[in-house]
């Protein structure tokens, strides 16, 4: 499967992609992409790229090991 910047490139739509997890990058690129997109009148695909920091299941198992004790 391509990536999403792969695919607006495709499309004949400007494309970057960057690191989600930097929040100066992310404001930075959509910064940039929106100035083009109102100067060009044209969408732009901005890819942020992230990760977990915490496993996915580790909030809700607690929850829901709390909800099972009190039941």
């Amino acid at each position: 499967m391509c990536p999403p910047v792969v695919r607006g490139q495709g499309y004949g739509m400007p494309a970057v992609r960057v690191d989600g997890n930097d929040v100066f990058a992310v404001y930075n690129a959509v910064k940039a992409a929106r100035e083009m997109a109102v100067s060009q009148c044209r969408p732009f695909l901005v890819e942020a790229m992230t990760y977990r920091s915490v496993a996915p299941r580790s909030t809700l198992t607690q929850y829901i090991g709390i909800l099972s004790c009190e039941i």
